[in-house]
């Protein structure tokens, strides 16, 4: 528990946790503080605004969120930083680098004032376990998952075919480049897609094994994005060529088919179908198998399809 008083014009902040003793998360991580007067009064009921910024040693600003917050009966705020500004305090290399948290704070009309610019220590490092060098999930990965579109976990993106900034999410963009897509479907400052597996089954890349004969064929699903024996392609369905066997047992008639005139009562299935004859006598006089006209009818739905269930396929960021 950080109990540092710190004092500013008009206006004090007891830093009553930082969460230091808790793992942070992508979803960010708990600031309490209290807030007095000068004179040491707690500033009861009293609109604060509170402006987070989080950067490496020696740089510029990695992340920064405004909080516009309301004190409790005594004094007290509570704010998750990282909650407003998820996409770059999901990019922050907890792994790579050391970075320190600069507060500042702004009542009425007053700009903000900084209370507090320390180095961010130890524990908040748990971050770095979300990373793919500490729990082996890279950026890139694809996965199932079951619940909705609106319950994706943080850190991850629908495979939805959405156009992104290389800046908004670099680690993905540094795996996956354009492979989906360069972004064009995108309404601008977009530069390459996550992947589009609304409805489709994936497949192994070929890599010249011989396993996708249409390999040749293979397109790109987006605008941009990779073709033929690559990650990314694309491949229509098809059915592989092959032959149906039909047995056809057919039906004999023979002398005895005769009436009793001695004319020969044709069949009538042979002179409709397949094979007429010239006249009933020559009819009479034939014997053996003949074959009659045979439909195949189709079958099926509208796809070839193995039994199956919805999942959003996700990527990892």
């Amino acid at each position: 528990m950080n109990r540092t008083t710190l004092c500013t014009v008009g206006l004090c902040i007891l830093l009553v946790s930082h969460s230091l003793a808790q793992s942070i998360s992508q979803k960010g991580f708990s600031f309490q503080g209290y807030a007095r007067d000068i004179d040491g009064n707690a500033l009861a009921s009293s609109a604060v605004s509170v402006r987070f910024s989080i950067y490496p040693e020696g740089g510029a600003d990695a992340f920064q969120e405004v909080h516009n917050l309301n004190t409790d009966a005594f004094g007290l705020f509570q704010a998750t930083v990282g909650s407003i500004n998820t996409v770059s305090f999901g990019n922050l290399e907890w792994h790579k680098n050391k970075y320190f948290l600069r507060v500042e704070v702004q009542t009425g009309n007053s700009g903000f004032v900084e209370i507090t610019n320390t180095e961010l220590l130890s524990v908040p490092y748990a971050q770095a376990s979300e990373k793919a060098s500490e729990n082996g999930v890279p950026p890139g990965s694809i996965m199932p998952f079951a619940g909705q579109k609106g319950n994706i976990p943080p850190g991850w993106l629908a495979c939805d075919g959405t156009a992104v900034s290389s800046n908004d999410y670099p680690d993905l963009f540094a795996a996956i480049g354009t492979s989906w897509g360069d972004g064009t479907s995108g309404s601008g400052g977009e530069d390459f897609n996550v992947p589009d597996l609304r409805g489709y089954f994936l497949r192994g890349v070929n890599e010249g094994t011989g396993r996708d004969p249409d390999v040749g064929g293979r397109s790109a699903l987006l605008p941009g994005g990779n073709t033929g024996d690559n990650t990314g392609s694309y491949q229509g369905d098809m059915y592989e060529s092959h032959a149906h066997s039909i047995n056809d047992p057919g039906h004999n008639h023979d002398y005895s088919d005769r009436q009793p005139n001695n004319t020969t009562r044709a069949c009538e299935a042979c002179v409709n179908k397949l094979n007429p004859y010239t006249s009933e006598s020559d009819l009479g006089r034939t014997t053996g198998n003949r074959t009659t006209g045979i439909t195949i009818n189709a079958s099926g739905g509208n796809e070839t399809r193995p039994m199956n269930a919805y999942v959003w396929f996700i990527v990892k960021y």
